[in-house]
C-alpha cells in the first residue's frame, strides 16, 4: 500500500516517452529482511494509522516532486525538464533513442541529474495522451484489488479533476483503503495538469455506494493540509 503512490507515480511521469516502458521504484527494505520470530513480527507490524500517516507523508512528498516539474509550452515547440528524482533510470542512450524515434525534437540529462526534453506541440500532445492512457490503466488495476476490496469502478472526467468511485462502503462506514486512494488520484490528476500545462486548483473525489447509489463522503485536494 505504501508504495501505491510512488508506483503510479513512475508509472505515468515518463508515459509516452520510454520504448520499452518505465520501471517501478525498488522494493522497500521491509521487505527484505524476515523478522526472526512470529513475536517480532507481530510487534514491528504497523498500525493502520502508522501506515496511513507515512502514506500521507509519502504523497505530500511526491505531489511536492510533481510541482517541480518544469513546462515550458512556447509559441512552436514544449519544453519540459523533469526532476532528477523521475530520471534516475534514464540513460542518454535512451533519449537519443527517443530523439531517433521521433518522439520529441532534443533531450538531455542536466549536470544535477535533470532531463529536458523540447518537443513539437503535436510531440506533446502524444505525450499528454501516453499519460492518460497510463493513468486510465493505472485506475483499472486498483479495482477490486487487495489494496482497495471495497471498488467497483472508477469513473472521472477527461483532466483526472473529478472521481467518481463506486466502493461497497456504506455511508457512515470508513474504509481505511478509501481513505489512501485519495492520495493516488490526486497525484494522478496533479500529473497530469502539470504535465499537460494545466495545473489544477483542485482533485475531488465522490465515494458512492455501489447499491444504493448513496454518496458515502467526499474528498477536496485543496483542504489536505488542513
Amino acid at each position: 500500500m505504501k508504495k501505491q503512490i510512488s508506483i503510479t507515480l513512475a508509472a505515468i511521469m515518463l508515459a509516452g516517452l520510454t520504448a520499452c516502458g518505465t520501471s517501478t521504484p525498488a522494493a522497500s527494505s521491509e521487505a527484505t529482511a524476515p523478522a526472526s520470530s512470529e513475536s517480532e513480527a507481530t510487534a514491528e507490524e504497523p498500525s493502520a494509522d502508522s501506515e496511513l500517516d507515512a502514506t500521507v507523508d509519502e504523497a505530500e512528498q511526491a505531489l511536492s516532486d510533481i510541482g517541480s516539474i518544469d513546462v515550458d509550452k512556447g509559441l512552436f515547440d514544449v519544453t519540459i525538464t523533469f526532476p532528477a528524482d523521475f530520471a534516475t533510470d534514464i540513460t542518454q542512450e535512451e533519449i537519443d533513442q527517443q530523439v531517433a524515434d521521433g518522439k520529441v525534437h532534443s533531450g538531455q540529462i542536466n549536470e544535477d541529474g535533470s532531463v529536458t526534453y523540447v518537443m513539437s506541440k503535436d510531440q506533446h500532445k502524444a505525450i499528454v495522451d501516453g499519460i492518460s492512457e497510463s493513468i486510465q490503466s493505472s485506475l483499472d488495476d486498483m479495482i477490486g484489488t487487495d489494496d482497495y476490496p471495497n471498488f467497483t469502478s472508477i469513473d472521472h472526467n477527461a483532466d483526472y479533476t473529478s472521481f467518481t468511485v463506486k466502493t461497497t462502503t456504506k455511508p457512515g462506514e470508513t474504509a481505511i483503503s478509501d481513505s489512501m486512494s485519495v492520495l493516488v488520484f490526486a497525484t494522478c490528476g496533479q500529473t497530469y495538469g502539470i504535465v499537460s500545462g494545466n495545473i489544477p486548483e483542485n482533485i475531488h473525489v465522490d465515494f458512492v455506494n455501489a447499491d444504493s447509489g448513496e454518496l458515502v463522503t467526499s474528498w477536496d485536494s485543496e483542504n489536505m493540509a488542513e
